[in-house]
């Protein structure tokens, strides 16, 4: 059975587990574990342990022997002797003490958990990606070729270092670490200044890819020495590292003179070859070790990788296979086979080949993330959540787990559990800007509007280049209506990002509140530029164009948002405003009426289609109904108060024509237009009925420009009184009374 003795857990005395063992508490006493034990950031040990493998996180003051493998995470701290058969070692982790190095592998240990999971085909692993295996560098010893200055030391060494942190794993630490054991236990080496001294420091060194430094050790040791094969094979490795080939096929030559024989170097020797470019001599090295040693999984591993690079397909495929089946324990061939895979869309055996990885490898969180992510790609929903929450209960120390949880749940809209994972993984890093970043979305979309402003003024501070952070704050502050400081957020949004659709939208938004029409309008088509296929974008394009005085384009873009949904609405409604800029009344009123069937109860479009048809004196008694119907709604609204007023006016009813704008100046004392609506009430004759009648029965126009009336018609016009764009319309709500922009919103950048 697993455990986990979670922060703020204190115990003491003699425990034995099972099962795998997690601590993130405090321990003191003895720990006999059978399997995986694990200490996390928070956790503390004191005594004695024994295990089979162990991570520690946190920090252990004792000695510690594990059967199988020792790995120090970073930021770890280990005082005491350790005793295993493998160390690793992270960055900016400190490790005081002894170590003793067993030779014999031990067996490998089944998980504690089954897992239920259809029997795949055993395959064979590969030396991680992320790291080089110890042989890369430094060989077995071979007895008929004894190395000067070696000795048959006991392999124990005291190795007390405190490697600085540069936040990323260090490639190839495992195999510096090992060349640091393999050197030590090689050479005699108490006495300061000896050769093991040297390669000690300068495999340490190469481990942080600090390559001058690592070079400078190694020829301080030869110096001392220049008969010994290892001195040369780390100052190749630190050549290809930096990519130096030919000072690194000179060393790795000079290994080979002092150690002919060395399978090892002469696949270094390969690779470096192969960094030139010169394949067929990489090839042949590679096929001459495969001959020598029929069972060199690496060399097959090699060669497989180089087939694929040169494009010849089936033989790499066959090599990786070998190495796979010559070391059923090396993962890193069926990882390579499932990246190929991926590569020609054949899901099914990508998969195949990374649960062969994860089986073996199954402490690596990376690659259960990277399983997950294929589940994902071939729709495998259920097996990718439980991929992602196996690494969160095993590794719940593990970032980027946390992360991947989180963000699966939030594109589920599963936003309670994003949260929950969001939140235990601000635990793990307070000052990430990303995580700081999702969390103020998620509030910001549950309508927690203080701590959404709280976490993403954190996540701009952090990082001063996070575009969506501050797209996102720009919106938070446009819902609270501070005008100023949204815009000064929006556009540094869309400095840092010009493909922020979203944010070049919300930007057009306050432009438009703030009655900055022709520049709303540019950000509006910015908008557009970035998604040609939202509509949202296209539905405000086209309402600032009509304000802007830009009615064709305005009706160019809304025509093209009529063929993506023909039956919407707002489409229809923005149509009618277009056309009515341009003068084609009749035009508009044919859109205006496919708007009010598709939102019988939209107020503004009542509104609009009652104004045209008193302005073309047609179907007078609907238009008295329509707008009789959005005073009594909005009886405090001066702008239907004055289309009212125009229908009585027209229909001959000169004094609710004068009572019903004075209203309307009553609200709206400063009107200038209602000041001219009522004193042309007063002195100006309506038109006699019969000329109403004749209009009314005169044929349809296709064309229709604005009649000689317009521009004084255009004065007493309700302006901007039925479409208004609202300043960020809010996840998943729409406002009342929604005008033409706020359609259902699409995800945007979210």
């Amino acid at each position: 059975m697993d455990s986990y003795f979670q922060e703020g857990v204190k115990l003491k005395g003699v425990l034995h587990s099972k099962g795998v063992l997690h601590i993130g508490g405090e321990f003191e006493g003895e720990i006999f574990s059978s399997e995986h034990l694990v200490i996390g950031k928070g956790g503390f040990v004191k005594g004695k342990i024994k295990t089979y493998d162990i991570t520690n996180m946190g920090t252990i003051q004792g000695d510690v022997e594990a059967e199988n493998k020792i790995n120090l995470k970073e930021n770890s701290e280990l005082t005491g002797n350790i005793k295993t058969h493998q160390l690793i070692v992270d960055e900016g982790s400190n490790f005081e003490g002894q170590c003793h190095m067993t030779k014999a592998k031990p067996e490998p240990k089944s998980s504690s958990k089954p897992k239920k999971e259809e029997p795949v085909e055993k395959l064979a692993p590969i030396s991680e990606a992320l790291s080089v295996s110890a042989e890369d560098i430094i060989p077995e010893p071979v007895a008929s070729q004894p190395v000067p200055g070696e000795s048959g030391m006991k392999s124990v060494f005291r190795f007390i270092t405190k490697i600085p942190k540069s936040g990323k794993t260090v490639f190839g630490i495992v195999a510096g670490l090992a060349v640091a054991v393999w050197a030590v236990m090689q050479f005699s080496g108490p006495e300061p200044n000896s050769v093991s001294d040297f390669l000690n420091k300068g495999t340490v060194y190469l481990g942080q890819k600090k390559f001058s430094d690592a070079e400078g050790e190694f020829l301080k040791a030869l110096k001392i020495s220049r008969n010994n094969p290892h001195v040369y094979a780390g100052l190749g490795e630190v050549y290809l590292q930096k990519k130096e080939w030919n000072q690194a096929l000179t060393q790795f030559q000079r290994s080979l003179d002092l150690r002919p024989s060395e399978n090892n170097y002469r696949i270094k020797l390969a690779k470096v070859y192969s960094g030139k470019g010169q394949f067929k001599e990489a090839a042949d090295i590679y096929h001459s070790v495969i001959e020598n040693d029929p069972q060199n999984s690496r060399a097959f591993y090699e060669l497989g990788a180089l087939k694929l690079s040169e494009g010849t397909r089936d033989e790499g495929i066959a090599a990786l296979r070998m190495a796979a089946r010559i070391d059923p324990e090396f993962y890193r061939p069926h990882r390579l086979l499932s990246e190929l895979y991926l590569e020609e869309n054949k899901l099914a055996e990508a998969i195949h080949e990374m649960k062969q990885a994860v089986r073996i490898q199954k402490e690596e969180p990376e690659l259960h993330l990277v399983l997950a992510e294929l589940f994902i790609k071939n729709n495998q929903e259920e097996d990718a959540l439980g991929e992602f929450e196996r690494v969160v209960e095993l590794f719940p120390e593990n970032l980027k787990a946390r992360t991947k949880v989180a963000h699966w749940y939030l594109e589920k809209g599963d936003y309670a559990k994003s949260l929950d994972s969001y939140q235990a993984a601000e635990k793990l890093d307070p000052q990430n800007p990303a995580i700081q970043t999702q969390l103020g979305k998620i509030y910001l979309i549950s309508h927690d509007q203080e701590k959404a402003e709280l976490a993403l003024r954190k996540a701009v501070q952090l990082n001063d280049q996070n575009g969506e952070g501050f797209y996102l704050l720009g919106k938070l502050l446009s819902q609270d209506k501070k005008w100023d400081e949204a815009q000064t957020a929006l556009e540094t949004a869309v400095e840092l990002d010009p493909k922020l659709g979203g944010a070049h939208y919300g930007l057009g938004q306050i432009l438009m509140e703030t009655r900055q029409v022709s520049q709303a309008a540019k950000s509006f088509e910015r908008a557009y530029k970035a998604d040609r296929e939202n509509l949202r974008y296209m539905l405000a394009l086209g309402h600032a164009q009509t304000e802007n005085k830009n009615a064709n384009r305005a009706v160019e873009i809304l025509l093209k948002a009529a063929k993506m949904e023909p039956h919407n609405g707002r489409v229809s409604q923005g149509l009618c405003e277009a056309y009515k800029k341009k003068g084609f009344y009749r035009v508009s009123i044919g859109h205006c009426e496919k708007a009010h069937n598709i939102l019988p109860d939209s107020y503004p479009v009542m509104n609009r289609l009652a104004w045209l048809y008193a302005k073309k004196k047609t179907r007078l008694k609907k238009a008295t109904r329509l707008s009789r119907k959005t005073v009594q709604a909005h009886p405090q609204n001066p702008k239907y108060l004055d289309t009212l007023a125009e229908i009585y006016y027209v229909r001959g009813k000169k004094d609710q024509a004068i009572e019903t704008i004075q209203k309307a100046l009553a609200l709206d004392a400063d009107n200038r237009l209602y000041k001219q609506q009522l004193w042309r009430f007063k002195h100006i004759k309506r038109t006699p009925p019969q000329a109403v009648k004749a209009e009314a029965a005169a044929p349809a126009e296709t064309t229709e420009p604005a009649d000689a009336g317009t521009a004084a018609e255009e004065t007493t016009e309700n302006i901007d009184s039925e479409v208004v764009i609202t300043p960020f319309d809010t996840f998943g709500a729409e406002p009342i009374d929604a005008e033409i922009s706020n359609v259902p919103s699409a995800a945007e950048e979210l």
